[in-house]
């Protein structure tokens, strides 16, 4: 009765086991297209990296998506470095930050961050990034224990 007990017990959990698994639906070496512009794949996860620039507002978002390019909150970190190179070769540093970072006061008299929050998208809006015609945007991604670097050309 007791190995038949623990042979039920072990199907069950491989049952369970099996039902919970999360395998990607595409191979991770398969090539395969994407439905919005300017997406990237990061690494080997199928996490995608998509940017969104509004010229007339100065404004760059990029945007994280599963594999079936749904909405995927999965940057914690407070900000990403960014860099965009113009077509005369001049290149310019800026950050992009997670708009879910929270600050909180600390009787010390200092702000301090005060948790981590999980965001699907990461921005950044500055005056000298109106009206941009042609650039290339290179970013660095802190997701989990890796840095993902992404490269977005504008126009495509």
């Amino acid at each position: 009765m007791k190995r038949i007990r623990s042979g039920i017990t072990l199907s069950y959990l491989g049952i369970l086991i099996a039902a919970c698994s999360t395998a990607p639906s595409v191979p991770l070496n398969v090539p395969h297209t994407h439905s919005m512009p300017y997406v990237v794949s990061l690494g080997e996860r199928h996490l995608h990296a998509a940017m969104d620039y509004n010229p007339q507002r100065g404004e760059v978002i990029i945007r994280f998506f599963d594999e079936d390019e749904i909405p995927y909150q999965i940057f914690e970190a407070e900000k990403a470095k960014a860099a965009i190179t113009m077509p005369t070769g001049a290149k310019r540093e800026f950050y992009l930050v997670n708009p879910e970072a929270e600050f909180s006061y600390v009787p010390s008299g200092s702000y301090r961050y005060a948790g981590h929050r999980l965001t699907s998208h990461v921005d950044a809006k500055e005056n000298w990034l109106k009206n941009l015609q042609d650039f290339k945007l290179d970013v660095w991604l802190p997701v989990g224990s890796k840095v993902y670097e992404a490269s977005f050309a504008y126009p495509k």
